[in-house]
Formats: structure tokens, sequence, C-alpha cells
């Protein structure tokens, strides 16, 4: 009886934390701007491909180059973000925590799917298993967003979440149409790129 009881006050204390720290700016400007180099750049590189395959001018090479261009940004922005906060990387807050640790597990998610669908595509020796990756990034993406929205209780959150989910449902049906890419693009300058951006600019106070 008395466990239970400790359990429930215990549940009860994380629940008043969770409220209490809701409004105060769970995720950080420095996330903020990896969501809006990753969102723009891999965005960027997607419309780039898409506009090669649709006959629009392009330079040669335009895939590989766009890909290392992107990843590149990507890499000097994660190095940038964590020498600028060494030491001050975890959150503070109940909320902050549950938060950054759903965008966490989302990300490690992210790299198994990696694997998992580039080694059946590569076996398989048929590469549209692999285009159905980013609608799972996507679904992926959009479960953590969702998540964080009914903690922090914010719409915005939950508008970005289902901009995903619609995205994921799109690349599903657009496998092997050009528009993928054009979609592909749209999501990640969109649902990551800009809430990123507005992450970034934002006041202390999530809003």
């Amino acid at each position: 009886m008395s466990e239970s009881k400790e359990s429930a006050l215990e549940a009860l204390a994380y629940l008043r934390g969770v409220a209490a720290d809701s409004g105060s700016g769970q995720v950080s400007r420095s996330t903020g701007l990896l969501f809006a180099v990753a969102g723009f750049a891999y965005g960027a590189q997607a419309l780039l491909i898409w506009a090669s395959m649709v006959g629009l001018p392009t330079p040669p090479g335009t895939g590989l180059l766009s890909a290392a261009a992107a990843t590149g940004v990507f890499i000097a922005a994660c190095i940038y973000v964590f020498w600028r906060e060494r030491g001050g990387l975890i959150q503070k807050g109940v909320a902050a925590r549950a938060i950054s640790g759903l965008f966490a597990g989302a990300g490690i998610a992210n790299a198994a799917m990696v694997i998992a669908f580039g080694s059946a595509a590569s076996k398989a020796g048929d590469w549209s298993i692999w285009a159905l990756y980013p609608s799972v990034l996507a679904a992926l993406q959009g479960a953590a967003w969702f998540a964080a929205a009914m903690i922090s209780r914010r719409l915005w959150l939950g508008v970005v979440a289902f901009g995903w989910y619609a995205t994921a449902a799109l690349l599903g049906v657009l496998v092997g149409d050009a528009r993928y890419m054009l979609v592909l693009g749209l999501g990640l300058a969109g649902f990551m790129g800009g809430p990123g951006l507005y992450l970034m600019l934002r006041k202390p106070t999530m809003s």
C-alpha cells in the first residue's frame, strides 16, 4: 500500500514538473540551429535533385555535389554547436529532458532505419525499398513533434507534427514519381528548417 502511495506521489510530482516547465523553452536555440541547417540543407538537396529529374537547368553532378554540400554544412553546424555548448548540452527541467529524449530517440531510430532499409535494398537489388526510408523518417519526426506538443501543450508543435505525417503519407504514395523529391524537399524545409529557424529566433519562453 505504501509503495503504491509513493508511486502515485512520484507520478504526481513528475506531472507537476512537466506542467511547470512546459512553457519555458524546452528546446534550445542550438537545437533549433541544427534543425534549421538540416532542414534547409537537405531540403535544398532534394529540390535540386527534383529539378534535375524534371529537366530544369542544374549543374553537372547535382546529386553527388548537393549531398556532399548538405552533409558538410550539417557536420559543421554540429561541431559548432558542441563547441559552443561545451558542458551545457544537458537540458534542465522535466519537460526539457523529456522532449530532448524524444528527439534523441527519434534520431537513434533514424540511424537504425538507415541500416535496415539500406541493407534490405542492397540485398534485394531493389532501391525502391530505400525510397521508403524517408517516409519512415517523416513519420518518426511526426511522432516526436506530436509527443512534444502533448508535453508542452503548444499548438504549433502539433501543426508541425501533422505536417510530417502528411509528408510521410505523400512520400509513400509518390515512390517512383519525380514529385517524390519535391515533396521531400518541401517537407524538410517546411517542417524541419522552418521550425528550427523559429526556435533559433524565438524568445526564451516557447510560444
